[in-house]
């Protein structure tokens, strides 16, 4: 998660956001609900991408919600970033969900442009913030 927000919005206002002591509150949150799932691309014994996905209630409905989903510089290219979506979107139908949803920075064009491919509508919600949305086969 850390690495996501230092790639797309810089070190400076990636600090401003969340400290480390934040960030690590942030995930086990994401994790606090039984319905959550966090899945890792390793390579050897190196973990090289991640994605965490839950049940969350968005205008009282449950979807499946990608939280964070990031791949190593080193390893993209390689069809990592797909499998872990469609992992997380097996997952979420699994669990009952019908659609799938993310929210990332404006300037995250490579994540943005991953939902694209994959079928999700881009919706801007201000200057800074996207919904990327899909409903689920």
């Amino acid at each position: 998660m850390r690495l996501t927000l230092v790639e797309v919005l810089d070190q400076t206002r990636a600090d401003e956001l969340f400290d480390y002591r934040q960030l690590v509150d942030r995930v086990k949150w994401h994790l606090d609900e039984p319905r959550a799932e966090v899945f890792l691309a390793e390579a050897g014994a190196e973990i090289v991408g991640q994605s965490i996905v839950r049940v969350e209630e968005e205008d009282d409905r449950e979807i499946g919600l990608f939280s964070t989903t990031y791949v190593d510089p080193a390893f993209r290219r390689a069809g990592l970033a797909s499998l872990l979506l469609a992992t997380g979107e097996n997952w979420m139908q699994q669990v009952g969900m019908t659609e799938a949803v993310s929210y990332t920075d404006a300037d995250n064009l490579k994540l943005i442009e991953l939902y694209r491919r994959h079928g999700y509508s881009v919706a801007i919600i201000d200057r800074e913030w996207v919904r990327v949305h899909r409903q689920l086969d």
